[in-house]
């Protein structure tokens, strides 16, 4: 069975003024990707690297399997693990983690909005750079992670998103 369809009509003008990143994380064990995604404008000038107590704005999401959509699909599905809120600073950080918790590297970012937020909900919008077409990330919460559907605005070529930017 093929992954479901899923609709990428929108509800009205979709502003997609807010950054957001994708990372791969390398551990000791394991590679997984953070989705950052961030809730607030971010203004030019600020100082992303400031200091350790910065605001945590950017809601956050950890996959571990690439979504990918085969020719002429236009949804995809998969599970994303429910993780804390990120600070800013990750928006522009590459490198050591502190405290042993591996490395990251920007393998993507983009513009975004979110749509919905709630405690069983997350919808999202949003465009990476080099990619031509809209996404929405529609998550419901399951027991304890997210069940995700990435669909993208129009059908097209097979498209293996995290081969593609991750190169």
């Amino acid at each position: 069975m093929g992954p479901a369809r899923a609709s990428c009509a929108d509800d009205g003008v979709t502003d997609l003024s807010r950054q957001m990143v994708v990372l791969r994380h390398e551990t000791a064990d394991r590679v997984h990707w953070d989705w950052l995604f961030a809730r607030d404008r971010v203004e030019s000038g600020v100082d992303m690297l400031g200091n350790a107590g910065e605001k945590r704005g950017l809601l956050a999401f950890r996959v571990h399997k690439n979504p990918a959509f085969g020719a002429g699909e236009n949804s995809c599905r998969f599970h994303a693990d429910a993780i804390p809120d990120h600070r800013l600073r990750y928006l522009v950080f590459e490198g050591e983690l502190t405290g042993g918790r591996g490395q990251v590297r920007r393998v993507g970012a983009g513009w975004c909005q979110i749509k919905v937020e709630t405690a069983a909900e997350r919808h999202i919008r949003f465009r990476l750079d080099g990619i031509t077409c809209e996404f929405a990330w529609q998550a419901v919460r399951a027991e304890n992670n997210w069940q995700v559907t990435l669909a993208r605005t129009a059908p097209g070529e097979a498209l293996d998103l995290l081969t593609l930017l991750d190169r």
